[in-house]
């Protein structure tokens, strides 16, 4: 099942996408396409140096709240090898992904004694703040033309959910236990695909960023401190990977870096370009991490995972659309301007309580009348709606005789704008439905607790 806005999410759970019951798919777009070469989105930030000394002391570094890893349900592609077919989307809806050994790699803890050491000290934690508080991700420092860039994931700038933008990121090079070897370094701005601030559902793809971090007090730049990754694109999918993260959840706790050596076991056939799958047991906090080929250069970073397969961490491909982000932040005037004031870390002032119902309209299938014989043509239906407001939503389908096919629910509100799930023609088991009629009813709950009233439309599963 695939949603075509936004998704929002609550703030313990960064970005947490529709729960699906199997035989739906969350499909991010066709995976033929291409990342087009296209100007990033530019994330103003407050990169007050008096704001990071003063707010990230030690103590609100180690407890920091780990941006959550993308956790996707419903869906996720078999093992395959790289290159190959990939398994009809309606199998792959219902059948949980695995690694080629079968086990998640498991993370290793980095030597405290590499830390500052390249290229070890390229790698650090990333803190930030916006409008739900404070986050805490993982990035790489990169080698640039203006020296200057670090590289992470495009949640860990702007939340999908919410639309919430980072207010002020930093990033602490080889950080440790609260330790900062090469100091704290502040971002004027962020650089993100337009796909992933644009986006309509979460566009796994590009879940990548550039941070353009500004000058130390010693009017230094990063990479002439730290050292800097080479950062490559366009190539071949079949790669070794070695993945840095600072992941922050039971059994880590965020203090220290790990990573996991993983050949690419899978390839996501859902996102657009397809996202690589590595086994690798890394969690919360580790996202933005660098993925590094041959320790030479940098060619992906965590992004998410799917809930019946944790132990596969998959990150974007980095294709044109990379390689522009690259080339839009490497080329960047922001290091040494520091924009004055400072930012508040939490909000102030909270939302309106919600006093009306819901409205769902719009409701219809597009095409009306499919076919799921896996012909390539009409295979999917897209059951179509519009919500007026932040809401819960239920979508249920059912058979002429009233007997319910397969329900779902959202894991968290959704935002008001048009949305679309797409139904493959089969229930929850995965069993392809026989020719006829199907009613599919959509009922969306506010945060209020109040619940519009069902909206309802037809769709054909023709011979």
């Amino acid at each position: 099942m695939t949603f075509s806005r936004k998704l929002d999410r609550s703030v313990a759970a960064i970005v947490v996408v529709i729960a699906v019951i199997a035989g739906f798919s969350l499909a991010g777009g066709d995976a033929a396409a291409s990342q087009s070469r296209v100007t990033a989105t530019v994330v103003r930030l407050n990169d007050s140096r008096t704001f990071a000394s003063s707010y990230w002391t030690p103590a609100r570094m180690r407890s920091a709240p780990s941006r959550t890893l993308v956790a996707l349900e419903g869906r996720g592609p078999r093992s395959q090898t790289p290159g190959a077919a990939s398994e009809p989307a309606t199998l792959a809806a219902f059948r949980s992904s695995s690694t080629a050994s079968g086990a998640a790699a498991t993370a290793s803890a980095v030597d405290p004694a590499l830390y500052t050491t390249a290229p070890y000290s390229t790698s650090g934690r990333i803190f930030g703040t916006d409008a739900a508080g404070s986050f805490s991700c993982s990035g790489t420092a990169v080698n640039s033309a203006n020296r200057s860039v670090v590289w992470t994931a495009g949640h860990c700038v702007i939340d999908p959910s919410t639309g919430y933008r980072a207010t002020t990121l930093i990033f602490v090079p080889a950080y440790h236990s609260g330790s900062q070897p090469f100091g704290v370094w502040t971002a004027a701005e962020a650089d993100v695909p337009p796909q992933w601030s644009q986006a309509n559902g979460f566009p796994e793809g590009h879940d990548m960023a550039a941070l353009v971090m500004s000058q130390n007090s010693s009017g230094q730049r990063l990479t002439d401190v730290v050292g800097g990754r080479d950062i490559e694109f366009n190539q071949s999918q079949q790669q070794d990977f070695d993945a840095f993260g600072y992941p922050a959840a039971t059994p880590f706790n965020g203090s220290a870096m790990y990573h996991c050596l993983s050949s690419v076991v899978t390839t996501d056939p859902y996102t657009s370009p397809a996202s690589l799958g590595i086994s690798c047991d890394m969690n919360n906090g580790s996202s933005g991490g660098g993925w590094i080929v041959g320790s030479r250069y940098l060619n992906s970073n965590v992004t998410y995972f799917y809930k019946n397969s944790p132990g596969t961490l998959y990150g974007p491909y980095f294709g044109s659309g990379a390689a522009s982000l690259f080339d839009q932040a490497a080329t960047s005037t922001a290091p040494g301007t520091l924009p004055s004031g400072s930012p508040s870390p939490h909000p102030t002032t909270s939302p309106p309580p919600d006093t009306t119902g819901p409205l769902v309209s719009n409701v219809f299938a597009k095409p009306a009348t499919f076919s799921p014989n896996g012909d390539g043509h009409a295979d999917q239906a897209k059951l179509n709606w519009t919500q007026s407001e932040t809401a819960n939503v239920a979508l249920t389908i059912k058979d002429s005789r009233g007997r319910t096919v397969v329900k779902m629910v959202s894991r968290s509100p959704l935002s008001p704008a048009g949305w679309y799930a797409k139904w493959d023609g089969r229930n929850a088991a995965g069993k392809l439905q026989k020719p006829g009629l199907y009613k599919f009813k959509i009922v969306a709950t506010d945060l209020a607790g109040n619940a519009s009233s069902p909206a309802a439309a037809t769709v054909r599963i023709a011979n």
